[in-house]
């Protein structure tokens, strides 16, 4: 009943937060195993908000911090990116529809992994996380799905408005009133 629930709750956060310090850490492969499941539990225990958390925790782990052999780490990369993926369209299908910081969050991190297997449905969902964060006022959540130029284009500045765009053909102009 309730216990049971509480506990499986606490064991999730646990799992959340273990799997974040393991990432820190540098041991990738214990924090993916934390967020995944942890993920299991949001999914059997139908909670949207943790199987979405765990899904962006494992999808942080997957950033490279290296490069090099090549087809090897790409290999491994693109292994990685289908779990990711996969685990965050099961975390869009389970999120109530409509506009939602997890959402805009789940949708740019979705994005961010298709960049190699699917750049044109990537610009797609990297446009509507955009647009749903920009309906929601939060201005920074989706800066990991879009390209560098775009970042200007659409009027990212980072917190307060704090930053530069660098001037070039593609960043907006400025009226000088």
């Amino acid at each position: 009943g309730a216990v049971n629930k509480e506990s499986l709750n606490l064991h999730a956060e646990i799992l959340l937060r273990l799997g974040d310090a393991r990432s820190r850490a540098g041991d990738s492969a214990d924090a993916r195993g934390s967020f995944e499941e942890a993920a299991g539990i949001g999914r059997r225990e139908g909670d949207p908000e943790l199987l979405a958390e765990a899904a962006l925790g494992y999808a942080r782990v997957l950033e490279p911090v290296q490069l090099g052999l090549g087809g090897i780490l790409i290999t491994a990369q693109t292994q990685l990116s289908t779990t990711a993926i996969a685990l965050l369209e099961d975390t869009l299908k389970a999120l109530p529809e409509g506009d939602g910081s997890l959402r805009a969050r789940a949708l740019a991190r979705l994005a961010t992994e298709l960049y190699v297997t699917d750049p044109e449905l990537r610009l797609e969902i990297s446009q509507r996380a955009l647009d749903m964060a920009l309906r929601l006022g939060e201005r920074t959540a989706p800066l990991g799905a879009l390209p560098g130029p775009r970042r200007c284009r659409a009027g990212f500045r980072g917190p307060g408005g704090a930053g530069r765009c660098h001037s070039s053909p593609l960043s907006p102009r400025r009226s000088s009133s």
